[in-house]
């Protein structure tokens, strides 16, 4: 089966409206898989990209070498510097707003065509769904990115039904994280932010915000250059070292809710 992306992104006539929610240990890296893919685009003649990102939390000690941020970044809220340094880097424009997604009363990500969250528990994730479906965003598709000590998944749900070419193997609409799973049912363990990078290492592997940042500009890169998708997201486990794909099946779908 295949699910062809919205022509509003693959053949857009102006650069790909992203708002990116969480801008630590994924998210960090996320942004600068998102600046590599906007610089790919450009050259293959596609408009790229223009990135916005939303965090209300500052660098800490913990956060360096684990998270895409140097010593230097301490105390700097996370959102700003991660885009401060791309827009440098890049020559780019993108936007880093010092707040939660949740928060936002000016700013107005209406626009926004690809919502990316990399936030750390269900209950971010639900807030943000509400928020997303009840006031009237743009977004086409959402892609949820999650992790645990050594295991991660990517997924990438559609807000709203695609149209799509006529065949009997296409799906129109791919369903979003909170489809999948009954996010009001996770049982999570509450962990306070940890003071210092051992301590940090102790609740998660060093790599696996780099392994989940990486798929999911994979799975973006990969909609972006076929115009299509067989898989739309991925399970990672970094002890056996496999990578499981998340069809575009139905069936698959079924497996995963228990039905």
């Amino acid at each position: 089966m295949k699910h062809y992306i919205h022509s509003h992104i693959t053949a857009a006539d102006h650069p790909v409206q992203v708002a990116l929610v969480g801008c630590g240990g994924t998210g960090s890296q996320i942004l600068t898989g998102l600046a590599r893919l906007h610089y790919a685009l450009c050259r293959l003649g596609h408009p790229g990209l223009f990135v916005s990102v939303f965090d209300g939390d500052e660098v800490s000690e913990s956060n360096v070498a684990r998270q895409n941020f140097s010593p230097l970044d301490i105390g700097r809220n996370k959102a700003v510097v991660s885009v401060t340094k791309i827009n440098m880097y890049m020559g780019v424009s993108w936007k880093g707003y010092p707040c939660a997604f949740e928060e936002i009363k000016t700013v107005d990500p209406a626009r926004s065509l690809i919502l990316v969250t990399a936030v750390d528990s269900a209950k971010a994730r639900l807030v943000i769904a509400r928020k997303v479906r009840n006031n009237g965003y743009e977004f086409l598709y959402w892609l949820d990115t999650g992790n645990t000590r050594d295991s991660g998944q990517v997924i990438l749900g559609s807000l709203k039904p695609i149209g799509q070419p006529p065949g009997k193997d296409v799906i129109d609409a791919l369903p979003t994280v909170d489809a999948l799973y009954d996010l009001e049912k996770v049982k999570e363990k509450a962990q306070g932010p940890s003071c210092s990078l051992d301590e940090a290492l102790k609740q998660q592997d060093l790599l696996v915000n780099t392994m989940v940042a990486s798929w999911a500009v994979h799975l973006l890169w990969t909609g972006f250059k076929q115009g299509h998708l067989t898989h739309h997201g991925c399970f990672i486990d970094l002890k056996s070292m496999r990578v499981n794909p998340l069809p575009v099946d139905p069936g698959a779908w079924k497996r995963i809710r228990g039905e």
